[in-house]
């Protein structure tokens, strides 16, 4: 490596060697790739690559790697996230230009709460509403973002027949703010929901498990770039969209875009004045949402929630959430294109809940069981006859059957 280095500078004298190298600057430690080169560092790091070359023509590759093949994973930690190319930085937007601009939207000081009426008048154009109708020719349906630096937004939905939605709408409002929370993708529904007695599920997707190699440390790449999300394949298949590209941007049916996916991103600072304002947004032409709930004979339960964090206001204790003030909105968009979008909790929910004990009523499962009138799936388990061996696999789990 010396040999090579010395062929592009003769004077440099080590990896940590830098003209702009600061205290905050970063070593390889443990053989992580620094976020920021040092000038050595950058040296070193394509010399130790020819070196590996020159090694790799003459002489054998041995050692072991729990992936397999040994050269693969060395050549995988310095490798791109994608295999077809493309960097980080491709896959990332510019910041859209309809993002609301933190002035325009005043969050509660640490210690107030919102009004429902507020945060309608507020949040009403992220989602593209007017009153009780649906009136932009885009709709969100997931989403994840800043406003400043201390506020994050997130756009949550999930499908349902009508009595469903009007039940998830209910279990959301039932519980504070800083908890109010839609599970949406598949697991979640199922561990949150239920397996059984309702319709409630998933319609949208992200990549799973996406590793991000050297292409993360790119400061013009969004650290969101590889979790753009995209339309489940019952929806792809549904709607008979597919993607425009490889990124991808775009999913279209027949040559109009139905949906578009934005994911933006920028960092800066070093040390402690580090920052990272990223985000992502998945949009759905109103006029495909609407043939789509049509066509299933569902509704769409959006969930809008903003957070802020208040710096220093927080005592440190376990539970304590008072460094956070929220704004919230939960809707139910159905296929006319109708939008309800509840102020408070109804009677019949409030009777509903008044029936569980109130250890309980923090469990969304609970909640939504007892709201939409569903037996507690484990009771009924508890109850069905069990044959010997199923009461031997119990015992051995720990489950007692008294």
């Amino acid at each position: 490596m010396s040999a090579w280095t010395r062929r592009w500078d003769v004077t440099v004298r080590g990896m940590h060697d830098c003209p702009r190298s600061n205290g905050n600057d970063q070593g390889w430690s443990s053989g992580y790739v620094p976020d920021r080169d040092r000038y050595g560092g950058y040296l070193g790091w394509h010399a130790l690559m020819l070196v590996a070359g020159d090694l790799l023509a003459t002489r054998p590759v041995v050692g072991e790697d729990w992936r397999g093949d040994a050269w693969a994973a060395f050549l995988k930690e310095y490798s791109l996230s994608r295999d077809d190319g493309l960097w980080l930085a491709d896959l990332t937007d510019p910041f859209p230009l309809d993002l609301t601009m933190e002035a325009k939207l005043p969050m509660p000081e640490s210690g107030e709460n919102s009004t429902a009426r507020d945060d309608y008048d507020l949040l009403e154009p992220i989602l593209g509403l007017d009153g009780a109708k649906i009136t932009a020719g885009w709709t969100p349906v997931a989403g994840c973002w800043s406003i400043g630096r201390e506020t994050t937004v997130t756009v949550r939905s999930v499908m349902a027949n009508a009595d469903d939605a009007r039940s998830t709408v209910m279990t959301l409002l039932s519980d504070e703010p800083f908890f109010r929370w839609l599970p949406d993708d598949g697991d979640e529904i199922v561990r949150h929901f239920g397996q059984d007695g309702h319709t409630v599920q998933s319609w949208l997707t992200k990549t799973p498990n996406k590793e991000r190699q050297l292409d993360r440390h790119d400061p013009y790449a969004a650290t969101t770039a590889l979790d753009r999300p995209f339309p489940s394949t019952f929806i792809q298949r549904q709607m008979e969209t597919e993607p425009d590209d490889p990124v991808v941007r775009h999913w279209s049916i027949n040559t109009t875009t139905a949906f578009r996916a934005e994911t933006w991103g920028a960092e800066g600072g070093r040390g402690e004045q580090a920052w990272s304002e990223n985000g992502y947004r998945l949009f759905i032409k109103s006029d495909s949402l609407l043939s789509l709930l049509d066509a299933t004979k569902r509704s769409l339960v959006v969930a809008l929630k903003l957070q802020k964090y208040h710096k220093g206001k927080s005592s440190g204790r376990g539970g304590d959430t008072s460094g956070f003030t929220h704004r919230s909105l939960v809707l139910i968009i159905d296929s006319r294109g109708h939008v309800w979008v509840p102020r408070r909790l109804s009677q019949q929910a409030k009777q509903a809940l008044s029936t569980i004990d109130l250890d309980q009523r923090r469990d969304f499962y609970a909640r939504f069981r007892v709201i939409a009138g569903l037996p507690d799936e484990w009771l009924a388990r508890r109850n069905d006859p069990l044959d010997g061996t199923e009461q031997i696999r119990l015992s051995i789990e720990g489950f007692s059957l008294d």
